[in-house]
């Protein structure tokens, strides 16, 4: 079964970090809904599962139709995020909130060894069918944000859920954005010592960042030679040698301006 798991959050003026530009309602819920007609229309999965923190309304026969009209499975799962931590500590605090109640409350995701792929709800991965044909071997898929980045994408990645539940399911309480503690780096700082792929070919995204507000497409036809040959060479790879001695200099720059 080929499971993706959709993190939404309509109403952003509810829960409305620092960080956000995206806030207009209807803007963010015909993204919301646009997307997931994609996924259902254009993509291979087989279920889809849609995880909103903010109880908003939603067109959810209008989806249902549309998926039973290509035979695929989908549930709405929705609930209200806890508002003052994500208000608090940002976004990536409700995203990981989002992910933990969909594991806990998804009919779909009760199997610890069950694997599924996560994308933040508003963005569509254009070869998200050639990943899942070679994807398929491998429980755990994540990718560094740029070959120098200690970060990884935590907008997409695949992810057994029992790995999950024991490596990075509440994590997410560690969030704080004013601090630089970003949901990105506390999941590289748990994935550089575990055993994970990253993606081939690497992930196209479209869409907005809810952050800058851009378009990812711009970067996409930017670098998208770039990154090719860059995951070719491993160079996106969490745990790969470049991960590895990026970090190295990382903490050596760390101890050199402590000393000093």
């Amino acid at each position: 079964m080929r499971i993706l798991l959709l993190t939404g959050s309509i109403n952003a003026k509810l829960a409305s970090p620092v960080m956000t530009k995206i806030v207009n309602i209807e803007d963010r819920r015909n993204q919301y809904l646009n997307t997931i007609k994609r996924y259902i229309k254009e993509s291979d999965f087989d279920t889809i599962i849609f995880c909103e923190n903010t109880k908003s309304d939603f067109p959810v026969e209008e989806c249902q139709d549309l998926a039973d009209e290509y035979g695929k499975q989908i549930e709405f799962i929705f609930f209200l995020g806890n508002v003052t931590c994500i208000n608090k500590q940002g976004k990536g605090f409700g995203d990981g909130e989002c992910i933990e109640y969909a594991i806990n409350h998804s009919k779909y995701l009760q199997d610890d060894s069950a694997c599924f792929y996560k994308v933040t709800g508003r963005l569509f991965v254009e070869n998200i069918n050639d990943i899942l044909k070679n994807s398929y071997k491998n429980e755990n898929c994540f990718y560094r944000l740029g070959f120098k980045a200690l970060t990884v994408g935590t907008f997409f990645f695949k992810v057994q859920v029992g790995f999950f539940k024991k490596n990075l399911m509440t994590e997410y309480k560690f969030v704080n954005d004013s601090d630089g503690r970003y949901l990105e780096v506390i999941y590289y700082d748990i994935l550089i010592r575990e055993k994970v792929r990253a993606f081939n070919p690497y992930p196209y995204i479209n869409g907005l960042s809810a952050s800058t507000g851009e378009s990812y497409l711009k970067t996409l036809k930017l670098n998208k030679r770039t990154s090719y040959i860059f995951n070719s060479l491993g160079l996106y790879r969490v745990n790969g040698i470049w991960s590895s001695l990026f970090n190295f200099i990382k903490k050596k720059l760390l101890l050199k301006n402590t000393i000093s």
